[in-house]
């Protein structure tokens, strides 16, 4: 044990050390604190927003769905793949080349209509939302990490979320976005490696795919059956919305974040290279390691989301069982930093923008919003899937269709856009807690069209009144 918490700690403080290491090429401005100068390569603009995107959900969450489900998951996984790619197209250089042109910094301020700029309605509702569901989002991390720490040493969940929580507080207090892009760089190699070493083992034990399907059709054949008849809409629409699930990343505040900071345009071709084939390759480890899990592993009574750190306990040498766990833990704390930062953002830029130049402002809103999302995990759901599906699907409705119509430069009205944000998101409250329905189609899908459908009705709305306007106009009966 001493050989596991001795490697984990190693890791802990190399993360912390890089974190504030970042303070020394820091300016004491909000621009650099939030947007680090928009001054990212993009070798780190790509891996902080792998870190960042992928973080506990696939650790944890996903791994422990896929083990529940089997192969079917796959779907689930693939629709993932698809809308990230379909996002990553165009949209980050589109973001970032509007975000310079308009001299905006955090996406509230980023949706108002261009003649409108002084309009605040609109930008405290949007900071108000991305307050609430990024801070629940979030708490989820550090419930992931608590999941980690408990399983191997056995602590209680409080403690690894308050361990989790204080350093992130340290290093974002240190160097701001910078310190967090630095360390989810870092972050994103540990990530990597101790997956791929999970993998490894996983392999050596099963041999192989082939091996690995005729292990669980043993166990359950259920869990070999790629076309399961569960889904009320079928496979393809449970694919769909997993689709949109990914299309959603354009709607998330603190990846947003990323694409704002890029040094260039010209660096997203770069980044988009490196992202996409990693993700690819990510995806698929997880679920091999999550379908193992099920087979390596005999009882299935257990928490399914603390599978991934079993395997390791039951076959990895200590000091790579706490490498494992430096990974999972990683993973969370890069992608809660993230979160820390654009929900200060929030706080100061948006919510009450005579803070927008104050410095320490900013600092002492990232304290606040620390000890927030950590109060949320210690007295919140522990489900870390739950957490993260619903506080995505909540950011994707909102922002995904205005963000898709203001990178294209088509204005829309307070009024217009407020009705659009409120539509998605109660779009989704109503298809997960009303209609029930979120376990057949996930619930971004039908929250970003009904946005889209707002935006569409309206602009019809208008067109058919100019026509009677005009037709008044020529005294036409």
């Amino acid at each position: 044990m001493r050989i596991i918490a001795g490697s984990f700690f190693i890791f802990l403080v190399l993360f912390v050390a890089v974190g504030v290491a970042s303070s020394r090429f820091k300016k004491n401005t909000v621009d650099d604190y939030l947007l680090a100068g928009r001054s990212l390569p993009y070798w780190l603009m790509a891996s902080s927003a792998f870190a960042t995107n992928l973080s506990g959900f696939m650790f944890t969450g996903l791994i422990g769905v896929a083990y529940l489900k089997g192969v079917s998951i796959i779907w689930l996984a693939l629709g993932l793949f698809v809308g990230q790619s379909l996002a990553w197209y165009k949209a980050p250089e589109l973001i970032r080349g509007e975000s310079k042109r308009l001299n905006v910094a955090t996406l509230p301020t980023f949706l108002v209509a261009e003649n409108n700029r002084d309009s605040r309605l609109l930008v405290v509702v949007s900071g108000l939302i991305i307050l609430v569901f990024l801070s629940l989002y979030a708490s989820a991390q550090l419930v992931a990490g608590s999941k980690a720490l408990h399983v191997i040493f056995g602590w209680d969940y409080s403690f690894g979320i308050v361990l989790a929580a204080m350093i992130i507080l340290i290093y974002c207090f240190s160097g701001g976005i910078r310190a967090s892009i630095w360390t989810d760089s870092v972050q994103s190699v540990v990530m990597f490696l101790s997956m791929i070493t999970v993998a490894t083992v996983c392999l050596s034990n099963i041999g192989g795919p082939i091996a690995l399907m005729t292990r669980l059709r043993e166990i359950d054949p259920v869990l070999v059956d790629f076309f399961p008849n569960q889904f009320e809409f079928g496979i393809l629409g449970f694919f769909i919305g997993w689709v949109f699930n990914g299309i959603g990343v354009i709607g998330q505040p603190h990846i947003i974040n990323r694409f704002m900071a890029v040094k260039s345009y010209q660096q997203f071709l770069l980044a988009r290279r490196l992202y996409i084939p990693s993700f690819f390759i990510f995806l698929v480890l997880t679920l091999f390691v999550a379908l193992s899990c099920r087979v390596l592993i005999a009882s299935t009574d257990f928490d399914s989301e603390t599978a991934f750190l079993r395997i390791a306990i039951l076959y990895l040498p200590h000091i790579l069982t706490g490498f494992a766990l430096a990974g999972l833990f990683s993973s969370t704390l890069s992608t809660a930093d993230s979160q820390v930062l654009s929900c200060s953002s929030a706080i100061t830029v948006d919510i009450f923008p005579n803070w927008r130049r104050s410095y320490v402002a900013s600092k002492i809103s990232t304290i606040f919003v620390t000890f927030l999302i950590m109060g949320v995990a210690l007295l919140g759901n522990k489900n870390v899937f739950y957490l993260v599906v619903v506080a995505w699907a909540a950011l994707s409705a909102a922002f995904v269709p205005i963000v898709t119509l203001r990178m294209r430069r088509i204005e829309v009205s307070n009024t217009l856009g407020l009705s659009m944000i409120f539509c998605g998101l109660g779009t989704v409250l109503l298809w997960r807690y009303y209609l029930k329905l979120s376990g057949d189609v996930y619930e971004a899908f039908p929250g970003i069209c009904a946005g889209f459908l707002m935006f569409f009705l309206s602009c019809a709305y208008k067109k058919v009144n100019s026509l009677l306007a005009e037709v008044n106009h020529r005294g036409l009966p």
